[in-house]
């Protein structure tokens, strides 16, 4: 975690925004989420501070995604680092939850960072090989930078998987229309009473 923060110093910030704001150069680097409420966009990976075109994402359940080696085999070997920055989007409704789970790991650690639109930080979490996953609750927000760094210095890591709970637009416009049942009968009782 520590290393992610220090990384994160110096100017990183900048580089996230200005990322942003390029399009990703392969597909394998950006996913919908099945239920279509989500986008997950890796900005960029280095494995050892070098550049890494073979990180991908796909989509997982309804608001799931999961973080693989392109082709195959572990998403970090022992005794690689791999520090990851990604944009994640609620296509619809707002995102107040972001999760991490470690998968076919025998010893390697994820340390993640989460941020707003503003890059103004939202909250952290680290993972363990023997505690696997992670949470932190925020404000809703549509738009989260998540700053990781995934660590196989004491075992592999096959893949990563990222989730977040969306609440589904039909479930609100219920509890919406709830809300206006339960005011009408209110009044209707206030006005029979008066």
């Amino acid at each position: 975690m520590r290393n992610l923060l220090k990384r994160l110093a110096g100017g990183a910030a900048a580089l996230l925004i200005g990322l942003a704001l390029i399009q990703p150069a392969s597909a394998a680097l950006v996913a919908t989420s099945n239920s279509g409420d989500l986008q997950f966009t890796i900005l960029e990976a280095l494995m050892d501070g070098v550049p890494d075109a073979d990180v991908g994402v796909v989509a997982v359940g309804p608001n799931g995604f999961r973080l693989v080696r392109v082709g195959g085999g572990p998403l970090v070997d022992t005794g690689n680092d791999l520090l990851l920055f990604a944009q994640v989007e609620a296509l619809t409704g707002t995102i107040s939850q972001w999760n991490g789970i470690l998968e076919g790991t025998q010893g390697g650690t994820m340390g993640e960072d989460v941020f707003d639109s503003s890059l103004s930080g939202l909250g952290s979490f680290v993972v363990t090989a023997s505690n696997p996953a992670g949470s932190v609750s925020f404000d809703p927000q549509t738009l989260i930078y998540v700053g990781k760094d995934i660590n196989g210095t004491q075992g592999l890591i096959t893949s990563v998987f990222q989730g977040v709970p969306v609440p589904e637009p039909a479930s609100l416009l219920l509890l919406a229309s709830g809300v206006v049942g339960i005011a009408g009968l209110r009044r209707r009782r206030q006005a029979v009473a008066a």
